[in-house]
């Protein structure tokens, strides 16, 4: 038998909850000394609200076919990271000797498939939009 996903009966407020929880952790680095609270509190709450409806659009799109495709992917950069670990502990003078190309080869693999992320979350917002269907209670 297939696993369920699991079902977001209120994904609005889930992604505020989300949101909040990320912020509120996000916001106790307004007071180490020397930063600058307002600040960091406005970048906390910013990730926090991206963070979370990134999440939950996620979490809204595993109906969509692009989504098995972006699952799959994630094997790329969890490769790439393994890669560079795997050289950083063998040979370390020629992972800092190349870390230019390595570096920037993985960070651009990590943005493209972050980037693909939010394109699928958006997805799973507009699938969620015009699907409105409501939940069964278990």
């Amino acid at each position: 038998m297939m696993p369920q996903w699991p079902a977001v009966r209120h994904p609005v407020r889930t992604a505020a909850m989300i949101a909040g929880v990320v912020a509120l952790v996000g916001s106790g680095a307004a007071f180490v000394p020397g930063a600058a609270p307002r600040l960091t509190i406005a970048l906390a709450l910013g990730y926090g609200a991206t963070f979370g409806w990134y999440i939950v659009g996620l979490v809204l799109a595993p109906g969509l076919p692009a989504a098995r495709w972006w699952w799959i992917s994630s094997a790329l950069p969890l490769a790439s990271m393994v890669l560079i670990a795997i050289g950083a502990a063998c040979c370390p003078a020629a992972v800092l000797r190349g870390w230019r190309v390595i570096g920037g080869a993985s960070v651009s693999i990590i943005v493209v498939w972050l980037s693909a992320g939010f394109f699928l979350s958006a997805l799973g917002w507009l699938s969620h939009v015009r699907h409105r269907r409501p939940v069964a209670d278990a």
